[in-house]
C-alpha cells in the first residue's frame, strides 16, 4: 500500500465545530420567540346602587331579596349580592379584580353593568355608580331591562362610555 491508498482524515474536534455550526440553527424563518404575554392589569372597584323608595315589584313577595349586581367582565354564576346600608336605600359592594379598559380601544363599547333590584322586579343600569361615577350611558335591552356602558380606569374610577 502506497501513497495512493492513504487519504487523509481530518481531526474528529474540527469536524464537530464544522457540523455544529451549520446544522444546529432549527429556528427557520419567522419570529424567534412568541410574543410575551402581559396579563390585563386588574383593579377594585366600588358598587353603588340607590334603590327606588317603594316596592313596585309586580309580585311583593320577593321585594325582601337580595340586590345582585352583574358586569359583563365577571363569568357567569359570579355575580354578587351588594350590602345594604340599615338607615336608607343604598347599596354597597366592591367588584375584585376588575380589568382595566381605558383608555379604550376604537373595537371596545366598555363593559355592561347593570343590577337586578327586587323592587323593580328586573335589571336596571340607572341610579347605579361604577367608581364613583354615576352610569349615564344606559341602554334600553328590552321593554323592562336596563344596562349601563363604562369603562374602568388603572385607579379603579368608572368612566362613562361615550
Amino acid at each position: 500500500m502506497g501513497k495512493q491508498s492513504r487519504r487523509r482524515v481530518a481531526p474528529a474536534p474540527i469536524l464537530v465545530a464544522l457540523v455544529a455550526a451549520g446544522c444546529l440553527d432549527f429556528r427557520g424563518v419567522g419570529p424567534e420567540d412568541p410574543t410575551p404575554e402581559h396579563p390585563p392589569r386588574v383593579v377594585n372597584v366600588t358598587i353603588e346602587y340607590e334603590q327606588p323608595r317603594g316596592c313596585v315589584n309586580p309580585q311583593p313577595q320577593y321585594c325582601e331579596d337580595r340586590v345582585l349586581f352583574f358586569g359583563s367582565w365577571m363569568r357567569p354564576g359570579s355575580e354578587f349580592a351588594l350590602t345594604p346600608d340599615p338607615y336608607n336605600f343604598f347599596y354597597r359592594g366592591t367588584a375584585i379584580n376588575v380589568p382595566v379598559n381605558f383608555p379604550p380601544h376604537s373595537y371596545q363599547d366598555g363593559y355592561e353593568v347593570r343590577v337586578f333590584d327586587p323592587h323593580l322586579g328586573r335589571y336596571t343600569g340607572f341610579r347605579v355608580k361604577l367608581g364613583g361615577e354615576l352610569l349615564t350611558n344606559i341602554e334600553r335591552i328590552g321593554e323592562f331591562d336596563e344596562l349601563g356602558r363604562a369603562f374602568v380606569d388603572e385607579n379603579g374610577y368608572g368612566r362613562n362610555a361615550f
